[in-house]
């Protein structure tokens, strides 16, 4: 039995090179989150993923308890590894 890291997909005994395997290509476009790119120790990322429904009545439950703006989060953006799911991201400052 071998066990693989999920960074490098290296084995624990050592391998021969055409034993070892690579990453898959994916022709599904990846996701932009350059909006949430944030060096900023201090800025929190929170990202809900689920079904769509689910995910927009958490965002609507954390605006109702007065922890974020619902207009805060990013759209809804489908998952393409997951069919029928969704996710959303918000940044927030913790100051």
């Amino acid at each position: 039995m071998e066990f693989y890291t999920a960074m490098n997909f290296s084995s624990d005994h050592s391998a021969q090179p055409s034993d070892t395997p690579k990453p898959q290509q994916s022709n599904t476009p990846s996701l932009s989150l350059d909006r949430f790119a944030n060096d900023d120790p201090d800025v929190l990322t929170t990202i809900v993923i689920g079904g769509r429904s689910h995910v927009q009545f958490h965002i609507l439950r954390l605006h109702t308890l007065g922890v974020v703006e619902a207009g805060a989060w990013s759209k809804l953006m489908p998952l393409p590894s997951c069919p029928g799911k969704v996710m959303s991201l918000v940044n927030r400052a913790m100051v």
